[in-house]
């Protein structure tokens, strides 16, 4: 069974579409290829076409011989068309001899056609193809059958500029869907506390550490041993006093060496960096390790004298444990000191752990969102090489169908030859 021409033009590129306007691009094609002939060879294919007024008919360069009521007509003149229809003129013409003039592309015939006396042109065809709905057209009217393959490449050549064009004006729109990520993150940047705290310590509330010898009273020992245990009192105040110096003032301001070289270490415990913080807690645990191991021997010597001061009068050693139990007072009142500013610290932590959260929150929200616009962008650059990919199949395919049409028609009038 015959291939129609629809089927044939198929046959030229697998990027024809199936369309019900193709037939009209094969009757465009068609009307192009012939008019596009030289005469001597378009000429064999002229059909009649029927002028059937005054208004002229439009045929360019192509057409051929005019009759009118069955009588050829004679060539004129544009210039002299005002005095064909004077019968006083010599210009004058009838019925019996008719004539024909061209002006600005038209055909015109005198005396004028009418309904009963009809006039033709021998002429390109107006439509090659009147019903654009004929699916089973198996030839192209009035065209030369070698040249149909020629003028279905160039068919072929009008659509798919035709969908190049629809192709380039459905490019992918950059998507307008992003998240501002600096702006629209469901949580903010989360503020940082101001952290402070008061890391001094007074260590001169141990210079109260005291005995009050007018409370205790008189009493009979040897004032040698009285001498011996003031001077172990005397040596225990003086080491208390160098643990400032060993050990710090705790202002976190202060970062000089002290004149031993000994460096105030406590000025650390704020600092960001948890090896320093770590550095001088153990420098300061260094000075109580060596402060207790002094107060022990001190205290050997204490408890000596304390013997000697019991075995003389009980009633002065109740004295002395009165006083004991005012500086073991004053020495709690010292350690709740000291509790109270690990608690303070132990609350920024807790403060430095929620800001450690939120910012955990807050990098978690940044990240999903950067995700979402990553995968916006990959699904647009997607779309982007899948349009690029169709418009450099369809441009490829148009410069190879014109470059067939050029050399097929360069052979088909090759083949006819000149004139």
């Amino acid at each position: 069974m015959a291939l129609t021409v629809l089927q044939k033009l198929k046959l030229i590129s697998d990027a024809v579409p199936d369309d019900e306007n193709n037939l009209q691009y094969v009757d465009v094609a068609s009307e192009f290829f012939m008019n596009s002939l030289p005469n001597y060879i378009a000429q064999k294919y002229y059909v009649p076409v029927e002028v059937t007024d005054d208004n002229g008919l439009e045929c360019g360069t192509k057409y051929g011989h005019v009759i009118r009521d069955g009588l050829p007509c004679r060539e004129g003149m544009a210039a002299y068309k005002h005095l064909y229809s004077n019968t006083n003129s010599q210009y004058g013409v009838n019925e019996d001899d008719p004539i024909w003039y061209k002006e600005q592309g038209k055909v015109f015939i005198k005396p004028a056609p009418t309904s009963t006396e009809k006039g033709y042109v021998a002429s390109i065809p107006r439509n090659f193809i009147s019903d654009y709905t004929a699916s089973g057209l198996q030839a192209i009217p009035n065209t030369p059958a070698n040249a149909e393959h020629i003028i279905l490449l160039y068919a072929a050549f009008l659509i798919l500029q035709k969908n190049m064009r629809s192709i380039n004006d459905s490019y992918p729109t950059f998507p307008n869907t992003f998240d501002d990520t600096a702006n629209n993150l469901s949580i903010s940047f989360p503020t940082l506390p101001t952290i402070s705290i008061d890391t001094s310590l007074n260590f001169t509330a141990l210079d109260s550490l005291s005995m009050n010898s007018n409370s205790i009273g008189d009493y009979s020992i040897d004032s040698a041993e009285i001498a011996k245990a003031f001077k172990a009192l005397d040596n225990a105040y003086e080491f208390i006093g160098s643990l400032e110096t060993n050990v710090g003032t705790f202002n976190p301001n202060d970062e000089s060496d002290d004149a031993d070289n000994v460096p105030k270490g406590a000025f650390w415990l704020d600092d960001e960096d948890p090896e320093m913080v770590d550095s001088a807690v153990r420098l300061a645990a260094q000075e109580v390790n060596r402060a207790n191991g002094y107060f022990q021997n001190q205290g050997q010597g204490l408890q000596s004298f304390a013997t000697a001061v019991n075995a003389s009068a009980t009633e002065y050693q109740a004295k002395v444990n009165k006083e004991l139990q005012k500086i073991s007072s004053q020495i709690q009142s010292i350690n709740s000191t000291i509790s109270s500013k690990s608690l303070e610290l132990q609350k920024h932590n807790l403060s430095i752990s929620e800001v450690q959260t939120e910012l955990q929150k807050f990098q978690a929200d940044v990240s999903q969102r950067l995700q979402k616009n990553n995968q916006i962008l990959q699904r647009y650059s997607t779309q982007v090489q899948s349009f690029q990919q169709e418009y450099s199949f369809i441009i490829q395919e148009i410069q190879l169908i014109f470059q067939q049409y050029t050399q097929e028609y360069s052979k088909f009038l090759g083949a006819h030859g000149s004139q």
